[in-house]
């Protein structure tokens, strides 16, 4: 899982600096900032080894953000759909989504979780 871990921290890295740079009014940068991480954060998955885990579910449910932020709705889609597919219990998700990471676009819905 380190790998995993690695990657999805590099990838929530470049989010704090995309946030940062949309802040300054600084938009281009802030999507070059977004498809850095989506790169990564699909790496990730790609890294992983249980397909249907909570790990998986989450790694796409923030590469779906993450493409959101990169303009790229039907990308998004496709991640939330695969998102879903690994049909996490509820029980499973507690305490996921970390306060650290909260989506500004969305007033604070999670961007992403701990894995």
């Amino acid at each position: 899982m380190g790998v995993v871990s690695n990657l999805h921290n590099k990838a929530m890295e470049c989010v704090d600096y995309a946030v940062m740079e949309r802040r300054r009014g600084n938009e281009k940068r802030a999507t070059e900032f977004f498809e850095q991480a989506l790169k990564f954060e699909r790496t990730a998955i790609a890294e992983l080894d249980d397909q249907n885990g909570l790990s998986w579910s989450i790694l796409h449910r923030s590469a779906g953000w993450l493409a959101l932020d990169c303009n790229r709705p039907h990308l998004a889609a496709k991640l939330a759909r695969k998102a879903l597919a690994g049909n996490p219990h509820p029980r499973d998700c507690r305490g996921t989504a970390r306060p650290d990471q909260r989506n500004p676009r969305t007033n604070g819905a999670s961007h992403s979780a701990a894995l």
